[in-house]
């Protein structure tokens, strides 16, 4: 039998444990697809328990880098993933080139273009894995049942010719997409590839694309394949989506203690502080003794921005090594953006002289990252740093009435010079002329490189090395999560510098800046951890395919489960339902089945 249904509150990596081992010791003769990397760790987990020893283990690969790896073994050419911004790039060519181009001239630009060009990228993706053809678009109004406005119509027979070159036009770059690689290992997947394998396992997954759908329905037509799903709301819908009827599937018989009903709490309160308050009393006991803290409890967080909040008020009171953080946090929730974006706010707000607006000023200078880079001499010093920039601070905030400085006027300021001179007298600090050359070095490596940006590669080199200048010249790797946030902001930066459109000028400076805020708006920045000791606190995507004794959910709010009913996208919800692409409603289906499986799983 090729498909196996798991009962809700059944632990799918224990069972694949069990049923590995009953079928051999050779366990590198299995592949294990899940639909993340997290479950993963779990089977490892359970294989070493019930091995006792070392062990070689099973191939186990989320299902991106599955299609990853057979679209290497099909196509060895080795071409580079393309980053969304290659892809605006060339989106941005084929927009130039037409007649009639996509929004009127109101985006012949490339400062107008990008955000568009962003989500007509997102939406060529989701046609390509949805397996969308040309032919659909041209047929759209019979595929809708209706006819469309004429302005609704244009915009499908333009984004028609985007899809339909864009592809090409990548190809010729030497450029892969997620949906690319998909539909290459769609069109050429030979059976041999899986025959390698003693058996390859499908396990967990949930409403998938329908390029998605094609290729494990092509996979388990071979009879090494078997898949695993749990059973919950809707899961008849996708099995018969797969070419199987319910009653076809081997059902896993619950044990004595998976029939058991989870106690549900539900709590109240007015804020994030609030629940966190009510977090802390119900893990009052387990804090205290943090031996009855471990894997089998979940902190959950649908709302990601409560992680730091989380990590202050509860996890501060734990060792590092007590809880694991394994989920994508927001980069623009992070003090390196806030750092980036009051440098930003500083430029953008400069009148056509380059000076600065003193409030933007004071609230660049005073970010915590600015007024801590080490002041220079034998022992480098954040203190004196601080010193200086409050002493700017009084001297701008006495002069109100001149609400613009060139940073040349703030550095000759007598004021504030007076003020570090009288001071110096009885603290001993260094005179105002060292002062004067540090704030001078402080601008120049902070503020003036971005009053003038010859292309995107300059800027994104400028953002390098300033970041480069954070890390080796103050306190701001000292901050708690400072190491990945300025990983990711590094490896964001370097792709930006080595993109197709690095050589690309905006027409206007702030276009530069609001470039930065839109890559960095759907960033996401991983947390190291150990994955299965402790205390997990993971996003609500992270809890996928496992099974929990102990379930705090936070933030369970209708906009935060199942969230937002509108999608950002060109395709409106008519035609991305004609199209057989997801809407808000398969979205909401999705939560409600993970959310189900959570639940069922634990105790309370």
């Amino acid at each position: 039998m090729s498909l196996v249904l798991i009962r809700p509150g059944q632990d799918l990596p224990e069972i694949l444990a069990t049923r590995l081992l009953q079928s051999s010791l050779e366990l590198t003769g299995f592949q294990v697809v899940f639909p993340e990397k997290r479950p993963g760790h779990y089977l490892r987990k359970a294989l070493a328990q019930k091995l006792k020893k070392s062990f070689l283990p099973p191939v186990i690969q989320s299902f991106d880098e599955f299609v990853d790896s057979l679209y290497l073994e099909i196509n060895p050419n080795q071409d580079r993933p393309a980053d969304p911004i290659d892809a605006v790039s060339i989106l941005y060519q084929l927009h130039r080139q037409q007649p009639q181009p996509l929004g009127g001239k109101a985006f012949l630009s490339l400062d107008e273009f990008f955000p568009l060009g962003l989500k007509l990228y997102q939406d060529l993706e989701e046609l390509k894995s949805g397996l969308v053809t040309r032919d659909n678009f041209l047929m759209i109004d019979s595929l809708a049942g209706q006819n469309l406005p004429e302005k609704t119509r244009s915009r499908l027979q333009k984004v028609s010719f985007f899809f339909e070159n864009f592809y090409n036009r990548l190809a010729e770059e030497k450029l892969s997409t997620r949906a690319t690689r998909l539909v290459t290992v769609l069109d050429q997947l030979q059976p041999e590839y899986l025959d390698r394998f003693q058996q390859t396992i499908l396990a967990g997954f949930y409403l998938l694309t329908a390029g998605e759908t094609r290729l494990v329905k092509k996979v388990l037509e071979s009879e090494r394949a078997i898949l695993y799903l749990f059973d919950g709301p809707g899961i008849e819908e996708m099995v018969q989506s797969l070419g199987f009827e319910p009653k076809e599937a081997e059902v896993i018989p619950e044990e004595a203690e998976d029939n058991r009903q989870p106690e549900i709490h539900f709590y109240l309160s007015p804020d994030s502080h609030g629940q966190l308050f009510i977090l802390n009393n119900l893990m009052a006991e387990k804090v205290k003794n943090q031996s009855r803290l471990n894997e089998k409890q979940v902190i959950v967080l649908p709302a990601l921005e409560s992680l730091i909040p989380l990590h202050q008020q509860t996890l501060s009171a734990l060792p590092e090594e007590a809880y694991n953080i394994s989920l994508g946090y927001p980069l623009t929730r992070t003090p390196l953006y806030n750092f980036f974006d009051c440098l930003f706010n500083l430029i953008q707000t400069a009148d056509e002289s380059n000076r600065v607006y003193a409030p933007f000023y004071l609230d660049f200078v005073l970010h915590p990252y600015t007024k801590n880079i080490y002041f220079p001499g034998p022992q480098p010093s954040a203190e004196l740093t601080r010193i200086l920039f409050h002493a700017i601070q009084e001297s701008l905030n006495q002069k109100k009435g001149n609400l613009f400085w060139s940073l040349a006027e703030i550095v000759a300021d007598r004021d504030w010079q007076k003020k570090l001179d009288e001071y110096s007298e009885t603290a001993r600090t260094p005179k105002a002329p060292e002062f004067i050359k540090h704030l001078q070095s402080i601008h120049q490596q902070t503020i003036e490189p971005f009053f003038q940006i010859e292309s995107i590669g300059d800027f994104a080199l400028k953002l390098i090395n300033l970041l480069n200048f954070l890390v080796h010249h103050s306190t701001a790797p000292l901050h708690l999560f400072f190491q990945p946030y300025a990983e990711e902001f590094f490896a964001r930066l370097e792709n930006l510098k080595n993109s197709l459109m690095n050589r690309e000028k905006f027409q206007h400076r702030n276009s530069y800046f609001n470039l930065f805020r839109k890559l960095i708006s759907e960033a996401r920045v991983s947390f190291p951890g150990t994955p299965v000791h402790g205390l997990q606190v993971l996003g609500f995507w992270e809890t996928r395919c496992l099974q929990f004794a102990e379930v705090y959910l936070l933030d369970m709010n209708e906009e935060v489960i199942p969230g937002s009913s509108k999608l950002d996208s060109l395709l409106p919800q008519m035609v991305r339902s004609a199209l057989k692409l997801p809407t808000y409603r398969e979205r909401e289906k999705r939560y409600r089945y993970y959310l189900h499986q959570l639940v069922s799983g634990a105790s309370s």
